[in-house]
């Protein structure tokens, strides 16, 4: 998803120009998890090839004469680049994916994302550069609380160097029907809406357990339109490489 969103930002950054281009796209981050007890780096990286329209044809892209069929575009996995976040290397799992289980993460300590890829048209490498929030954990609700639909409010203790806080609620049951929850903010208390405990389509709540989790982030992932303007927190590619510290996850029973 992130992935398309970035191609989608290629597109409105250069549309409205009749010449063929191509740019690298690269998402990334690493990540520490409490539970179970894991540290992820991922990267992955495409060429976007893009042909775009006749400025005169189409002068305004959100004119509604302007559709996705006016602007072809073609993402490549990249393969074969030299990938690294500082000394650890990222192995090519899937042409384009590049992910490796780091031996440690240290809170507050500086990633950097550095990819080299053989193109005489790059002036350099990619690089990024993100720091890893500190720990910190979820206070309310308690682990296990049973709770009405419309009383579930979620804090958590702050981190030093986030820049933003993602929280998901999801059903335990993985078969369950409920539209979750997922919001991204500054702050550190949320109310979980009642629409997170229904059935997206039907409306009927859905009781049962559900897990919280929050996650702390710092680097490009905080970032949002300006992406479409000066391309997010990569070099000499678009894109966005975060780095991400999870709070130990709690569950609550919704009755």
């Amino acid at each position: 998803m992130r992935q398309l969103a970035l191609v989608a930002g290629f597109l409105l950054l250069i549309a409205g120009c009749d010449f063929v281009t191509e740019k690298y796209v690269v998402t990334g981050q690493v990540s520490r998890i409490p539970e179970p007890n894991l540290n992820t780096a991922t990267v992955i990286i495409g060429k976007a090839r893009l042909s775009a329209p006749d400025p005169m044809a189409t002068p305004d892209p959100w004119d509604t004469a302007f559709s996705a069929s006016d602007v072809p575009v073609w993402l490549t996995p990249t393969s074969g680049a030299q990938t690294s976040v500082n000394a650890t290397a990222l192995p090519e799992r899937v042409p384009g994916v590049y992910f490796t289980l780091p031996d440690s993460l240290e809170y507050l300590h500086s990633y950097d994302l550095s990819i080299s890829v053989s193109d005489p048209n790059l002036p350099g490498p990619i690089t990024a550069h993100a720091v890893l929030p500190d720990s910190f954990s979820i206070t309310v609700p308690g682990m296990n609380d049973t709770l009405g639909p419309d009383s579930l409010r979620v804090c958590w203790s702050r981190s030093d160097s986030a820049q933003l806080y993602t929280v998901q609620v999801v059903p335990a049951d993985t078969a369950s029907t409920a539209a979750g929850f997922l919001l991204s903010l500054s702050d550190t208390t949320v109310i979980v809406e009642r629409t997170a405990f229904e059935d997206s389509l039907t409306l009927q709540f859905l009781p049962g357990d559900y897990g919280i989790q929050v996650w702390a982030v710092n680097g490009g992932w905080k970032r949002g339109t300006d992406l479409l303007l000066n391309g997010g927190n990569v070099t000499n590619a678009i894109g966005l490489f975060g780095a991400a510290t999870y709070a130990q996850p709690k569950t609550v029973r919704v009755r």
